[in-house]
């Protein structure tokens, strides 16, 4: 079922008016070039996708619904082909076009309230759009929810069902913001230098890779166990990478990287690239670290020799198997 969100905001007149502007298509409103066939592949092929309801992702964005007491000033609908309101080209400089991909978009609208007075406002439309999204090579300069040239708003809880995104090679690419998706386990951009601003929290993330000038090594972190990740950073304000764990089970050994435990803190902050693990699982001894020792008492659990199932269930099958084992091995071994 579709999950649009509709907050209606009372504003007057005149602002309204200037966000009736923001909306309209910056190709048609700034006479802005066309972006270059390849990214109009990429993001015609995000929206041929399959949606729901029948609806493929182009026309998701479009299935909004607001009350009939309430006059549509306007009523954008899909034209075909790359672009949708969604889209924002614009000069990136140096003769290059690129474009912001904006998760929201808003709606004139005007009605009368209870006591008889008229009014005008907007109405926010939230798409929900599924699949993976995958952008890569192409000129996105932002992924994200804003008004204007700030992003202001949050991204709702299970807003869309966007399953993996993919940014590598985004030369232009300078903010990246997706928080509170619940379906959404992958996000990789690397090879972006451009790239400053990251926020990907509250989400069910189990792998993000992230690659900029700004760090002299890539930054990946991921899941082990039953958990989920996220990072944020804002290089352009001085802050360093935040990467945060979001235990299922409240279960949480700590941040490994490279094999060695880095921290026990949910939130932990580092300075420089690295491979980090967000272990939820696997500890069978509880010193705090996986070695052979833990997969031979994994094994043993999965042979009801040994009590205490839960706490090596990495792979989240609610109990614990010889799989288990063998990925704490793994781990230890500093295979994974």
């Amino acid at each position: 079922m579709k999950r649009t969100t509709s907050l209606l905001k009372v504003l007057c007149l005149a602002v309204a008016a200037l966000f009736c502007i923001s909306i309209i298509p910056s190709a048609l409103a700034v006479g802005v070039a066309e972006l270059p066939e390849s990214d109009q592949e990429k993001l015609l092929a995000f929206w041929q996708q399959e949606a729901y309801d029948g609806l493929t992702n182009a026309e998701a964005v479009y299935d909004y619904h607001i009350p009939d007491s309430i006059n549509h000033l306007s009523s954008p609908s899909y034209g075909g082909g790359y672009h949708t309101i969604l889209i924002r080209e614009q000069s990136a400089g140096g003769g290059r076009i690129g474009y912001d991909f904006n998760f929201a978009y808003y709606i004139p609208v005007s009605g009368v309230n209870e006591d008889g007075d008229a009014w005008d406002g907007y109405w926010d439309v939230y798409p929900d759009l599924y699949g993976p999204l995958d952008l890569s090579g192409t000129g996105l300069m932002k992924l994200g929810v804003w008004r204007g040239e700030e992003m202001t708003h949050p991204l709702l809880p299970g807003q869309t069902h966007i399953t993996s995104v993919t940014l590598d090679g985004c030369d232009l690419l300078r903010t990246a913001k997706f928080s509170g998706q619940e379906y959404c386990g992958i996000f990789s951009a690397l090879d972006c230098p451009q790239l400053s601003k990251v926020e990907l929290l509250d989400g069910a993330f189990r792998r993000i890779d992230v690659g900029t000038e700004l760090y002299e090594k890539t930054v990946g972190a991921a899941a082990f166990g039953s958990g989920s990740i996220g990072m944020a950073f804002d290089a352009e304000n001085g802050e360093e990478i935040m990467l945060a764990a979001y235990p299922e089970n409240d279960i949480f050994i700590g941040w490994f990287d490279g094999g060695e435990l880095v921290s026990r803190e949910l939130e932990c902050t580092v300075t420089d690239g690295g491979s980090y693990r967000a272990v939820f699982a696997g500890d069978a001894d509880g010193d705090g670290v996986l070695t052979v020792t833990d997969a031979v008492l994994a094994l043993r659990m999965a042979m009801n020799l040994l009590d205490g199932g839960n706490s090596v269930d990495v792979n989240g099958s609610g109990g614990a198997d010889i799989s288990d084992a063998i990925m704490i091995l793994r781990f230890a071994m500093g295979i994974i």
